[in-house]
């Protein structure tokens, strides 16, 4: 089908100019859900990871992080081609509101979208998938809400365990990646349907704490989730936000079907 996501990491050289950008993309989001329900994630937040990894805290800078799910070449072009859309975007994109971006992607965007001006404006890096879900429509579609989960993890090897992870249904989008720009540091961002673990489910996230990584997890949630628990019994650094996010985890007429299997 053509689907590919975008992870961006944003920093910012002040709050002010953090807000700027949180208030664009805002824009952005608003315009895309009411047009492009391809589109099935677009969801940021300021992220204590990126501030901690890729700015300079300091010196007062700030990190974003944002995700995209695109599910075809038409969810894409309706995107980018919103006059609506194109308003926030031209304020995203102001200089002085960044001093660094960082572009990622996976799957399979088309050649003529490769090709195109705003995706050569994008700069945006392939990644090197350990395992990854773009989208998968929910087994159940008169569940809603969401969770959301970013890890940054360091050290440890923990490609197979997230592999495990990404595998069971709950998940509807999931990535689980080497982090392109910092060194031994594997990324992983997903986005489930709120459910109650698994006991298989739950034994493969032991597996992978059992090894006790480092790094910042970030879960935004609509109601108190599992995985909480699970990340602060860790020796992970954990942002949470329940109830408070930016932008939709997922679109309310995205695709969804009766049964999923993977």
């Amino acid at each position: 089908m053509g689907e590919f996501f975008l992870h961006v990491e944003l920093v910012c050289p002040s709050l002010q100019a953090a807000n700027k950008s949180l208030l664009a993309l805002d824009s952005c989001a608003s315009a895309t859900q009411s047009a492009t329900p391809g589109v099935t994630t677009y969801i940021f937040y300021r992220s204590a990871a990126v501030t901690k990894r890729l700015a300079q805290a300091s010196a007062g800078e700030v990190g974003i992080e944002y995700l995209e799910v695109y599910l075809d070449d038409a969810a894409f072009w309706g995107h980018v081609k919103s006059r609506e859309w194109a308003g926030g975007y031209q304020q995203l994109t102001d200089l002085a509101n960044r001093r660094a971006r960082f572009v990622y992607f996976a799957g399979n965007p088309s050649e003529d979208i490769q090709r195109s001006k705003s995706w050569q404006e994008l700069d945006a890096t392939p990644v090197d998938m350990t395992s990854t879900v773009i989208y998968e429509p929910t087994a159940d579609p008169t569940v809603s809400g969401f969770e959301f989960l970013s890890l940054y993890l360091d050290g440890v090897d923990s490609a197979p365990s997230l592999a495990a992870i990404a595998q069971h249904a709950s998940w509807m989008t999931c990535a689980a990646f080497p982090h392109p720009t910092l060194n031994s540091v594997t990324r992983f961002i997903g986005v489930r349907q709120p459910a109650p673990l698994t006991p298989t489910e739950f034994n493969d996230w032991q597996m992978l704490l059992s090894h006790q990584p480092t790094g910042q997890a970030t879960l935004i949630a609509t109601e108190p989730s599992p995985l909480q628990g699970l990340m602060e019994r860790s020796q992970l650094m954990l942002q949470v936000t329940l109830k408070q996010h930016s932008g939709y985890a997922i679109h309310p007429f995205a695709p969804t079907k009766t049964s999923s299997a993977r």
